[in-house]
């Protein structure tokens, strides 16, 4: 969940742990298909690399022929998009039976809880935040100074990219259960409560923030007596916590009215309309061709040809756009559609991790300008893409549509019969 790698935003974690964890992805994802011959040649597997390849090389030539940027300085800032070949060792451990889809769901979940105490453990300072090595470069580290000022203080991100995925899992659980008091109701409703304080406290994300609140309408649409449960227990805890803690509950009441304020009100141009604005400015001036994405180890990289606040990631399919022009629109296009055709291969499959896949996949979608899951959310999509893959190719009963769909696809191997 890369609550260990060091990064601009959070200079807390292990130098070059992600490196490390990339290197270890691609001399896995070598092994595996060079060495040992696993190479199954699923559309899955080829387009897991299409991705990663084109990402990998595109931007950064792009990048070269704008700026004239160095290759390996765009392939540095392109790296994260290695992390979608998580899929490959998820992908084999399950198809070998080494892992199952409820071992996955478990690790989620006690992997997110770790990053819920690490983060948590710095918003509170009680671990302190620029320990170490830090890769920050000059003009951009003053934002840190302001890390524990402001309505927003103390606010990281360990984890976020899981958040709506653990959420998801508490909840439809719970929604499986026939008693909301009983134990494990009470274990999953824990959960959901430690996701909605960790986002609240620590994340402090508004679009997350709603997307929590539309989830939950979603999950229960059919079990409007299990919402009004819900409120009534919401209602009890909010009342139990203002009748103990008067002024800490007033301050959060302030802090909701200035996210709100903050959110609903013009208060002249903001930061990424202002970004979006010279996107859309760039690419037509270059004739809808692509400029790549700089990394800031090189001469600064955005900030000094546009400005400090300018960062691709912020803006989600825009940021795309910028990357490679006219190119990203069937880049896009078959991201989002193989998505959602691989989620919903079997939609009376209802067990938590694979609803909680459709939903997440969904909600991206409501999401596109603040979304930037496609270049960045490689550790989580790249789980999603093994798990969608092992169940649309092994477990659910399609396996004669899906060869002809695949001409590349052993079914052979796969049932270990001579038919399928």
């Amino acid at each position: 969940m890369g609550f260990l790698f060091l990064s601009d935003s959070k200079t807390s974690g292990i130098p070059f742990f992600r490196e490390l964890f990339v290197f270890i992805l691609l001399s896995i994802c070598a092994w595996q298909i060079i060495i040992k011959r696993r190479w199954q040649g699923t559309f899955y597997e080829y387009w897991v690399l299409l991705l990663v390849g084109s990402t990998i090389l595109l931007s950064p030539l792009l990048a070269w022929l704008s700026f004239g940027q160095p290759i390996s300085y765009g392939m540095l800032e392109e790296r994260r998009i290695l992390h979608y070949l998580i899929f490959f060792p998820l992908f084999y451990g399950l198809l070998k039976k080494h892992i199952t889809v409820k071992t996955i769901e478990k690790y989620i979940i006690f992997a997110f809880l770790a990053c819920v105490a690490l983060g948590s453990l710095y918003a509170l300072q009680i671990l302190q935040v620029r320990a170490g090595v830090s890769f920050q470069v000059e003009g951009a580290i003053e934002d840190l100074e302001d890390l524990y000022t402001g309505f927003r203080a103390g606010r990281f991100t360990f984890g976020s990219s899981f958040l709506g995925l653990v959420y998801l899992l508490a909840i439809l659980n719970l929604r499986r259960l026939p008693y909301l008091f009983s134990k494990a109701a009470i274990k999953w409703m824990l959960l959901a409560l430690v996701c909605v304080a960790y986002l609240w406290f620590v994340v402090q994300t508004r679009s997350m923030m709603a997307m929590l609140l539309l989830m939950t309408l979603v999950a229960f649409r059919q079990q409007l007596f299990r919402v009004v449960q819900l409120g009534y227990v919401t209602l009890f805890t909010l009342v139990l916590v203002i009748a103990l803690f008067p002024d800490w509950a007033g301050q959060q009441v302030e802090t909701f009215e200035k996210l709100y304020e903050e959110a609903t009100h013009d208060h002249g141009p903001r930061v990424r309309d202002v970004t979006i604005q010279v996107i859309v400015d760039e690419i037509f001036n270059n004739n809808l061709v692509g400029m790549g994405a700089l990394s800031l180890q090189w001469q600064g990289g955005f900030h000094q040809v546009y400005n400090r606040h300018f960062y691709l990631s912020d803006v989600g399919l825009y940021g795309i756009w910028y990357r490679f022009g006219l190119l990203a629109i069937p880049l896009i296009f078959f991201y989002f559609r193989n998505n959602l055709v691989w989620a919903f291969g079997r939609p009376d499959d209802k067990r938590p991790l694979v609803v909680a896949i459709r939903y997440s996949i969904v909600f991206a979608l409501l999401n596109p300008v603040y979304s930037n899951i496609m270049t960045f959310g490689g550790q989580t999509y790249g789980l999603f893409f093994a798990v969608l893959a092992y169940l649309n190719l092994v477990e659910y009963p399609r396996l004669g549509k899906l060869s002809r769909e695949s001409r590349f696809f052993n079914i052979r191997w796969l049932s270990g019969k001579n038919s399928s």
